[in-house]
């Protein structure tokens, strides 16, 4: 538990750092009616819900992400479905914003601190590593305004 708490605030901290400075608004530790939220992320590119995953105690284990699993060393995740996890949390804030009559897709985010991912990065889904995150971020194409970007952060900040 203790290590998925710091994962969670060496994320949130590389989000503030990092990703804050590329016009992003940050929030953290979200606790809505249906689940705890790690972090969502607001900016140009649009909204992001991200599940945290510490899997440090997999040491020289290889990740994969194929599109709608995580493995690893070949097999399935052996514990909690983080993408499900992040799918649902991000369903929640879309569902949320559409009460509001906000149509946004939020993309559910997958980040594992320290670890070497062979990733791949989908419209529907992203499980990736802190690093590859940012440049994913730093490439995506622009999509909201910076109106649309305080509105909607401000919104899903009074979630729950």
């Amino acid at each position: 538990m203790n290590l998925g708490i710091s994962a969670e605030k060496d994320v949130g901290n590389f989000l503030q750092q990092t990703i804050s400075p590329l016009g992003y608004r940050i929030l953290n530790s979200l606790n809505s009616n249906n689940h705890d939220i790690d972090h969502v992320i607001v900016g140009p590119s649009g909204v992001y819900c991200i599940e945290t995953k510490n899997l440090q105690w997999m040491k020289g284990k290889v990740v994969s992400f194929d599109g709608n699993k995580i493995y690893v060393n070949g097999k399935v995740l052996p514990k909690k479905d983080p993408i499900k996890q992040a799918k649902d949390c991000a369903m929640e804030i879309h569902t949320y914003l559409r009460a509001k009559n906000i149509d946004q897709f939020v993309i559910p985010v997958v980040i594992m601190p320290g670890r070497v991912i062979d990733s791949l990065l989908t419209t529907n889904s992203i499980v990736t590593n802190m690093n590859t995150f940012e440049l994913y971020i730093k490439n995506s194409t622009k999509k909201l305004s910076q109106k649309q970007i305080k509105y909607f952060a401000d919104l899903i900040a009074q979630m729950g």
